[in-house]
């Protein structure tokens, strides 16, 4: 890959926590694991969820930014990350990755892997971690029974074994790319079609809960200029979720 900084452990709790932790780390730089032992997909009320990876078949990888971006136009960050990583498998594999809000990869309405985008105050610096869990080669039977019917990997969808350093480096040119382009445009401007693009929500019927509220139904649109989730209640009105779970109704 080049001449990034790459750093390897066969076995951690989180390369996220690596990359937040590391001091003097450049820019670019990607951490990489075959196994984590604390990893965490997003953020809910009830705290992180933990994610779970077959050890040896996945990409678990974090890459450090230091973009230069307002605070509320940080959220961006994690919609073109997701952009660029669908972008990638897509052209690598040729596997119809799609998106679902705000992180979620997803292949036939299964889950091939998720975003988790966290951040830190360096001085007066933000520096932003993109984390990034992909299922690769695990084989159907290798997915936790918990799963079965709502996971799949590239291996499973593609028909063959994927070469996850080729395909960590597609992935950290993406995601080089995608931040760019946020930076660029200041916000999601420069990804935002392309992310309405890969989703899989727009016209489904989702159920939606803010923080605090009650949940309630609604059809799923676009994005909002701010990375919200426009959601059509059966009112006619039009919210835009911020945060907060958002899954499928079932039809």
């Amino acid at each position: 890959m080049s001449d990034r900084l790459i750093y390897w452990s066969s076995t951690t709790s989180s390369t996220n926590d690596q990359a937040l932790s590391s001091i003097g780390a450049p820019e670019g730089a990607v951490w990489l694991t075959d196994h984590q032992t604390a990893g965490r997909g997003r953020r809910t009320e009830a705290g992180p969820r933990a994610w779970l990876s077959a050890p040896g078949a996945s990409i678990l990888m974090s890459m450090r930014f230091c973009p230069r971006l307002a605070p509320e136009a940080t959220p961006a960050l994690t919609l073109a990350a997701a952009v660029g990583v669908a972008e990638a498998l897509r052209a690598a594999t040729g596997v119809a990755v799609g998106l679902k809000w705000p992180n979620d990869l997803l292949v036939g309405g299964r889950k091939l892997g998720g975003i988790l985008t966290e951040g830190r105050l360096d001085g007066e610096s933000m520096i932003v971690v993109v984390g990034v869990g992909i299922n690769v080669n695990a084989e159907a039977g290798a997915l936790p029974p918990s799963l079965a019917g709502q996971a799949t990997s590239l291996q499973a969808e593609a028909g063959r074994p994927l070469d996850r350093l080729a395909l960590v480096g597609q992935i950290a040119a993406a995601l080089e790319a995608s931040v760019a382009a946020v930076v660029d445009h200041g916000g999601l401007g420069g990804v935002r079609s392309r992310w309405e693009a890969l989703s899989v929500m727009a016209g489904r019927r989702v159920r939606f809960q803010a923080p605090g509220a009650a949940g309630e139904a609604g059809e799923a649109m676009g994005l909002s200029e701010a990375g919200g989730l426009l959601v059509r209640r059966q009112s006619g009105a039009v919210v835009e979720v911020c945060a907060g779970e958002v899954v499928f109704e079932e039809a």
